[in-house]
């Protein structure tokens, strides 16, 4: 209102080159990143583009452009708004991939790709509340390798690596896809077998005494090298939690321990 009446067309186009400025800008700066590698600056660089040739040709020729000037302003600003969307949807795919790769990582033993202790865990309370609720029975192979400290200290450290791979691999070759093997920590592994009966287990649990007790491996300065080890096996009706069950097979090892190693004991 203020505003001489003359002055209000030169002010309309002083704002639309300030946006097309605006969008102009956007758009060379998202140019100069994706030329980095930047494929969120792809997205901005195309949704952008349009919206401000658009624009500019109504500055510079807004006889050509006036009759379908309003439809392309809208259908430039529907066409940031497809690309934004679909930005958005790339980048909580993303979001959810890094998610994943997380949890991997938290939940893998980063020497052998076997289930961590506390993956062991969390597939020990799932198969007890399934046990609760369905009475779906399941079994535990506690295997721990015999004299492993001889082995670091007589064949060093890589050879013992070496050693927990292979018997990381061994087991895993020997279970099923839906039991769950992990290393819980040193030469302690864990194998989860739901639906078995404590006969299959035992069963299991000797085949795999004899595949680590088959192992031929190299030690240090090329000297070859085996080892055996000790297995307790348990239900799980062996206790109402995870950490007892551990500590049931933990025992039903240990006995195996003193009783000789190289052996399976049921608990």
């Amino acid at each position: 209102m203020l505003l001489p009446i003359g002055l209000i067309p030169s002010i309309g186009w002083l704002g639309e080159l300030l946006v097309v400025l605006a969008f102009a800008g956007g758009a060379l700066a998202s140019a100069s990143r994706t030329r980095q590698g930047s494929g969120y600056a792809s997205g901005n660089l195309l949704a952008l583009t349009p919206i401000s040739l658009v624009g500019a040709i109504a500055l510079l020729v807004p006889e050509q452009i006036a009759p379908y000037k309003t439809e392309l302003l809208v259908a430039g600003a529907s066409w940031i708004v497809l690309i934004a969307s679909a930005m958005l949807m790339l980048r909580l795919g993303n979001l959810r991939r890094q998610r994943d790769a997380l949890k991997q990582l938290a939940e893998t033993d980063a020497l052998t790709g076997l289930a961590n202790r506390r993956a062991a865990l969390m597939r020990l309370e799932s198969e007890l509340l399934r046990r609760r609720a369905e009475g779906v029975s399941f079994g535990l192979i506690f295997v721990d390798s015999d004299h492993f400290k001889q082995i670091n200290d007589s064949h060093g450290h890589a050879a013992g690596d070496r050693v927990l791979v292979a018997v990381g691999e061994s087991l895993r070759t020997l279970v099923r896809a839906s039991d769950t093997v992990s290393r819980l920590g040193g030469e302690e592994f864990l194998l989860i077998l739901p639906g078995a009966e404590m006969d299959a287990c035992e069963r299991l649990a000797e085949r795999v005494r004899e595949r680590i007790e088959s192992l031929a491996l190299a030690g240090g300065e090329g000297a070859s090298l085996s080892c055996t080890a000790s297995l307790g096996v348990v239900g799980g009706d062996a206790g109402e939690t995870a950490d007892a069950l551990l500590n049931a097979a933990d025992q039903a090892m240990y006995a195996a321990k003193r009783a000789g190693r190289n052996r399976v004991v049921r608990g």
